[in-house]
């Protein structure tokens, strides 16, 4: 679990939504006479709500998002769109479906 945040490949928030999977699985685990099915759909019903959450935190914490919406943001104002790149439309895609609750 650890890894997750020390890898630079992974963001924040799909380091922290792997914990939260794994510790969510782990609890599942350990709680006796517990029926696995309503645990399972509880987990299945609030599992978009925590993704989502998670996506948007990793998009406060990004440093690379922050200069996308940054370089968007600027475009706006002045009408210059020459130093928007490919990367930053593609992150904007990826904040875009993220904050739908998509991945």
């Amino acid at each position: 679990m650890v890894n997750d945040f020390i890898d630079p490949t992974v963001s924040t928030g799909q380091a922290a939504l792997n914990l939260g999977t794994n510790l969510a699985w782990g609890l599942a685990g350990a709680i006796p006479d517990v029926k696995i099915g309503k645990t399972i759909h509880r987990i299945i019903k609030y599992l978009p709500i925590i993704i989502t959450a998670a996506n948007v935190y990793g998009m406060a914490t990004s440093p690379s998002l922050q200069k996308t919406l940054g370089k968007f943001s600027e475009a706006a104002k002045t009408g210059d769109i020459s130093k928007i790149t490919y990367e930053d439309i593609k992150n904007l895609s990826w904040m875009s479906g993220a904050a739908n609750g998509g991945t």
